[in-house]
């Protein structure tokens, strides 16, 4: 997404508050879109929400495809002075893009309100921790990241930590097929999940490594491992 797509949805966030309007004739209108300001999603996330007031017909809709409104998408208000809080649904395609997306939903009703969702390129993997490559514009919002483990020679157990929503495998990869590091699980259910990997030692000089493979529904993460030569030190 260019810098002026996201300038355009993170304009149409800050404009997200509660809006009123009584006039002379004593009529009293509002429209706000209460959750979320800014929704936030992993990339195997498909499920959110939106909750909106308002006290006249509406109607919700997004241009983008990958962003799927559920129930009534639009709504008449037969009394007035009455206000109404609604709530729909929203599915979201996996992100397999491997870069962060923003996009929106907008609430038309006597005023116009938003909520913008963010469905980030990557899975929920709580350690290793990521390292950001980019960011969008001048946001502290991630484009892309990469994981990375680095361990000792001599070192025989490391640990992979992730949330997945979706069901998940986990795949140990080298160009040699040398076998040094196994995983206790390789695939499972949705939740949090903490993958045990036992490694052999380093009797070599040079370092080396294997890519971890990690897939959550479609959505596919590379997690690379390296283990240093056994000339350096124990720390």
């Amino acid at each position: 997404m260019n810098k002026k797509s996201v300038a355009s949805a993170l304009l149409l966030a800050s404009v997200m508050m509660h809006m009123v309007s009584c006039n002379k004739d004593t009529s009293f209108h509002a429209a706000s879109v209460d959750y979320p300001y800014f929704g936030t999603l992993f990339a195997d996330q498909t499920q959110d929400s939106i909750i909106f007031t308002t006290t006249d017909d509406w109607s919700l809709l997004t241009p983008h495809s990958w962003i799927h409104i559920q129930g009534n998408t639009t709504g008449t208000v037969k009394e007035s002075m009455a206000i109404y809080t609604l709530c729909n649904k929203v599915n979201f395609d996996e992100n397999t893009t491997d870069s962060t997306r923003l996009g929106y939903i907008e609430l038309h009703s006597y005023y116009k309100s938003a909520a913008t969702y963010v469905q980030l390129g990557f899975i929920d993997i709580t350690y290793p921790a990521y390292k950001v490559k980019s960011y969008y514009g001048n946001s502290n919002v991630p484009t892309k990241v990469s994981f990375a483990l680095t361990d000792s020679s001599y070192m025989k157990t490391d640990s992979i930590c992730f949330k997945a929503r979706k069901n998940w495998t986990l795949e140990i990869k080298s160009d040699d097929n040398n076998t040094w590091v196994t995983a206790d699980k390789t695939s499972g259910q949705p939740g949090k999940q903490k993958i045990t990997l036992s490694m052999e030692e380093n009797l070599s000089t040079e370092p080396r490594e294997v890519k971890a493979i990690l897939t959550s529904g479609q959505v596919k993460n590379e997690i690379t491992i390296c283990q240093k030569g056994k000339s350096e030190k124990k720390d």
